[in-house]
C-alpha cells in the first residue's frame, strides 16, 4: 500500500497543477466525469513518481505499470466502454469497496501517474508537421 493518503502535505497550488491532456481524453473518448477524476488524482501524480523512484525494489513501478497496462488490454478486448475500463482500473487499483478519502484519493493518483505515462489508455494521434 502506497503512502499516499492525505497526512502528505502538498505545497502545490492549483495553479500549479498541470491540467489533463484534454487530447488523450479525447482521444480515449473518456467522460467529463473521468476527466474530473483525474485532475482530482493530478494533485497527488508526483506523490507517486517519488515513491516509485525510492522504493527499494528500482524495477517495481515499471511492475506495477506493466500489471496495469495487462489489465487495461485485458478490459479493453472485452469491449467495455472506456468509463467502465476506467472504473475497473478503480478496482484493480483500490479493491471493489469504496474505502476512506485518502485511500480514494491515492487511488486516483496513481491512475493518473499511469494515464500521463500512456500505461493505460491510448496515447493521442501525434499531430502531423506542417
Amino acid at each position: 500500500k502506497m503512502a499516499l493518503d492525505g497526512s502528505t502535505n502538498l505545497s502545490m497550488t492549483v495553479e500549479e497543477i498541470r491540467p489533463v491532456s484534454p487530447e488523450k481524453l479525447r482521444a480515449n473518448s473518456l467522460s467529463d466525469a473521468v476527466a474530473d477524476y483525474l485532475r482530482l488524482g493530478r494533485r497527488r501524480e508526483p506523490l507517486v513518481e517519488e515513491y516509485f523512484n525510492t522504493h527499494p525494489n528500482p524495477s517495481y513501478g515499471e511492475e506495477v505499470a506493466t500489471a496495469f497496462h495487462e489489465e487495461y488490454r485485458r478490459l479493453r478486448s472485452e469491449q467495455l466502454s472506456p468509463d467502465a475500463i476506467f472504473a475497473s482500473l478503480q478496482s484493480f487499483a483500490g479493491g471493489t469497496g469504496r474505502d476512506e478519502p485518502s485511500h480514494e484519493a491515492a487511488v486516483l493518483a496513481v491512475l493518473c501517474y499511469l494515464f500521463e505515462r500512456c500505461d493505460i489508455f491510448e496515447a493521442p494521434p501525434a499531430e502531423a508537421s506542417p
